[in-house]
């Protein structure tokens, strides 16, 4: 896969300008907002500290509402083009239990791949990108615009905008200057870890999401294109102190019988901070926080990716609106806009991973829903297929890259 890397001279070049709105984060929040501030003819800037693509810790489900997110958007050319597969099933194993029901809607994909697609689709639309860049939001005063200190290797520079958008994940390090955005993390609060996994064998068929719960967490694994698994964790941070990413997912799995990748123990593995927590300040002067930067709870089944867009999507008339004149009352709106349509919409995720904390309850849970497979179907729709209302137009879905104003890409 090309790498989206950039010139050398490309931090120069973005720090001469004022951008209409300057990005933190290129996962499918950051990306998907810019995408579509670009194609109304804003300057935007997206940056990222990885360079692209890059791995990323993540069930790689993409549930019935993230589809219909990237529907609204008129972007699902984007699936064919990371090769989403479908997920039509999900056992679910605790000990010797099992038990297994479909999974409606729900799509498999690589996260490096799904998030290289959504940046490439950006800069189409004219979004500038810098990969490999760190960002820090300086402490301003309440002037008419931002300013986001950026380093690429040893060269640094400030850049300047009308808006700024955090969206850099679980740290949110780019705030870590600015007062009162420190996150509060859930004391029960477990890590991700996953890897990619070359499997050719006949152990975990296309179509079926297999989840392992375990004392010590839950794996999740998925066949995605071209004879690969995507194996992801969340698992307690004290166990993994104690143990190889690698050692103890497969104790979680041989615990449960479930056959493991023969490479399992040879992989590169990547982690994530502490998953569970919330923030008290989601927004500032000239400032929105979206994402899993405004708060996470542990997913299941493709919630996390399904929220991040939401908040995405949610986050484009208040940017607008920031564009054209600033007003304070925009950041009492957007905290009351996530907390209302997003932020509440993760109590059932919430309950679920309470659920697989607790042994006893898991193995009973899965027993029930043994003898009444409906009550987790409907579970499923409830959470994954339930309508995505209020949601601001984001023109016809025919629109295309071609019709969109564009400015000189950087790199």
């Amino acid at each position: 896969m090309r790498s989206l890397s950039v010139k050398d001279d490309a931090l120069n070049e973005v720090g001469s300008r004022t951008w209409d709105a300057l990005f933190v984060g290129a996962g499918p929040a950051g990306a998907l907002a810019a995408l579509n501030l670009a194609r109304l003819g804003h300057p935007v800037l997206l940056v990222d500290a990885k360079e692209f693509p890059r791995n990323k810790v993540c069930g790689g489900c993409l549930n019935a509402r993230a589809q219909a997110l990237l529907a609204h958007c008129g972007l699902t050319d984007i699936l064919s083009q990371c090769e989403a597969t479908p997920v039509d099933d999900l056992q679910m194993m605790h000990g010797r239990r099992r038990a297994k029901w479909p999974l409606t809607g729900t799509l498999a994909v690589n996260r490096a791949e799904f998030d290289d697609a959504l940046v490439r689709k950006a800069m189409e639309f004219g979004v500038h990108f810098l990969s490999h860049t760190s960002a820090q939001v300086l402490k301003d005063d309440r002037g008419p615009l931002r300013h986001i200190q950026l380093k690429r290797g040893v060269h640094s520079v400030v850049a300047q905008a009308k808006v700024v958008l955090c969206a850099d994940g679980l740290s949110r390090s780019s705030l870590r200057s600015l007062d009162g955005f420190t996150s509060q993390v859930d004391q029960s609060s477990r890590v991700g870890i996953g890897a990619v996994v070359e499997d050719d064998g006949p152990a975990h068929p296309s179509g079926q999401l297999t989840m392992a719960v375990g004392r010590h967490g839950y794996v999740g694994i998925t066949r995605i294109s071209r004879q690969r698994l995507n194996v992801a964790a969340s698992v307690d941070a004290k166990a993994l102190a104690s143990s190889t990413p690698g050692e103890l997912v497969q104790e979680i799995l041989d615990a449960c019988g479930c056959s493991a990748p023969k490479s399992l123990l040879q992989q590169t593995w990547h982690g994530t901070p502490t998953l569970t927590r919330s923030n008290a300040r989601l927004a500032a002067h000239r400032l929105f926080v979206l994402g899993d930067a405004a708060g996470y709870v542990e997913p299941f089944t493709g919630e996390g990716m399904s929220l991040a867009m939401h908040t995405s999507v949610l986050s484009v008339p208040f940017v607008q609106a920031a564009i054209a004149a600033w007003e304070d009352r925009l950041i009492r709106e957007w905290e009351r806009s996530l907390k209302r349509k997003v932020l509440f919409e993760s109590w059932s995720c919430r309950q679920l991973s309470r659920l697989v904390r607790m042994p006893r309850l898991a193995a009973l849970s899965l027993e029930v829903c043994r003898l009444a497979p409906s009550l987790p179907e409907s579970l499923s729709r409830h959470i994954n297929d339930r309508p995505i209302t209020g949601l601001p137009p984001m023109g016809p879905a025919s629109f295309s890259a071609d019709s969109a104003p564009h400015y000189r890409k950087t790199g």
